[in-house]
């Protein structure tokens, strides 16, 4: 709860100081708010608790690549250390925004001695979504798997909420070989596209299109897919997650380029960036694909939390997923 308290006063701060980064009142925020906490009583979204006991978690489940943007290099490190959990062999590909960055990342991935790595420089607008899907387009083609990271500091929640964030990302999705292991198998599910954690902040989806409605509009018509204001579907916040390559490929086949995405100018909604990465979802389903949540550790008391007790009880287990994840 407190945390939740810091969270409306930076964004009522952010509100007083430029009105420009969100176009609510402040009386409409505080509504905003207390509409999503009821949402938060109300929903039935069930999730699936990581790790399970999984069988051949040992066998590569096939081609990973790990895709990384690495902005802020204090966070390497502890980037490296969490993708040393994955217990599969895989490529791994970093991005970052100079090419003296690149030379220092690379040596560091040569003294970490990875077997499979390339460092790449891009252009800095659209954070770490727009490297991922333009700087390594050609990767995707390459693999069958694909993990998204980027080195998240999120200085406008403040020090200790963004790195408490960053770490439950992380910790969610690479916190030990078992809970990729149990990622691994719920992708193997032929309903499942993607898997992502439960979100950190509660921020319910019906209620998270915010000021990123429009330009998730024109994204998903550009794409050719329906949506409706008011109900976003669930998304990977954070932008950390794993899934199958096939996914990506309408959002490749719009040839993005960098141009397309403002100049970075610290805006938390309302980019282009912002829209893919809540597009991302109703990019798979409307490949017959579905988003599946996790959660790790303790449960969440708003949330119906599902404990698999084997890889036969994981097909129930998602099908229970799917039919509570909304319209």
């Amino acid at each position: 709860m407190y945390h939740e308290f810091v969270r409306i006063y930076r964004t009522i701060e952010r509100r007083w100081k430029d009105p420009a980064n969100n176009k609510m009142s402040i009386p409409m925020m505080l509504w905003y708010y207390l509409l999503k906490r009821i949402h938060a009583l109300s929903g039935k979204k069930v999730l699936i608790e990581v790790p399970f006991p999984t069988e051949n978690s040992n066998e590569s489940p096939g081609r990973i690549a790990v895709i990384v943007h690495c902005f802020y290099l204090d966070l390497f490190d502890e980037l490296l250390d969490y993708i040393s959990r994955i217990p599969y062999p895989y490529r791994l590909f970093v991005s970052t925004d100079t090419q003296e960055k690149q030379k220092i990342l690379a040596e560091q991935l040569k003294a970490r001695k990875i077997p499979h790595f390339e460092v790449r420089c891009a252009v800095n607008r659209g954070r770490d979504i727009a490297p991922k899907y333009i700087t390594f387009r050609d990767v995707y083609a390459e693999c069958d798997y694909f993990l998204h990271l980027h080195g998240k500091k999120s200085p406008h929640m403040g020090e200790a909420r963004g790195n408490h964030w960053r770490k439950y990302l992380l910790d969610s999705i690479l916190g030990a070989p078992e809970i990729v292991a149990s990622i691994f198998a719920i992708l193997r599910d032929s309903r499942i596209g993607l898997v992502f954690p439960e979100a950190y902040d509660l921020n319910i989806a019906r209620l998270r299109w915010s000021d990123n409605y429009g330009v998730s509009l024109a994204l998903a018509n550009r794409l050719g897919i329906k949506i409706a204001e008011d109900y976003c579907p669930e998304y990977p916040s954070g932008s950390m997650f794993w899934a199958k390559a096939s996914i990506v490929r309408p959002l490749l086949e719009l040839n993005l380029q960098f141009e397309d995405f403002p100049p970075e100018k610290g805006r938390v909604d309302g980019e282009l960036s912002h829209a893919i990465e809540r597009m991302i979802v109703p990019v798979a389903q409307a490949q017959g694909l579905r988003g599946q949540r996790i959660v790790t550790g303790k449960p969440k008391w708003t949330r119906k939390i599902i404990r698999v007790g084997s890889t036969n009880e994981l097909r129930d287990a998602i099908t229970q997923c799917i039919k509570n994840e909304g319209p």
